[in-house]
């Protein structure tokens, strides 16, 4: 995996993935509890917070579950800042 991939889903150095940083910041700015989003997902609290801080891998199912409920599409919500930044380190390597 290339090195920036793994670090967009593993870093953990700080506080979690970028990732799932993002997935907690989204939910803080909408002002949504870790228990509502559990519930509008159909899952319990601890598997929700789970997912945000990182320890249990988010599904694509639930990556579209969690987009649609902020009425985002799936890329758009967790990969629109790490496709930026590939695309910039394609730019350099083509130099």
């Amino acid at each position: 995996m290339d090195e920036s991939l793994k670090k967009w889903y593993t870093d953990s150095s700080d506080g979690g993935s970028i990732m799932y940083r993002k997935l907690k910041e989204l939910r803080k700015k909408k002002k949504y509890t870790t228990q509502i989003m559990a519930e509008r997902l159909g899952i319990s609290k601890p598997f929700y917070c789970q997912i945000e801080n990182g320890t249990r891998r988010l599904s694509y199912r639930m990556a579209v579950k969690i987009a649609d409920i902020f009425n985002k599409r799936p890329d758009t919500l967790f990969y629109e800042d790490q496709k930026e930044l590939l695309e910039a380190e394609l730019k350099e390597d083509e130099k």
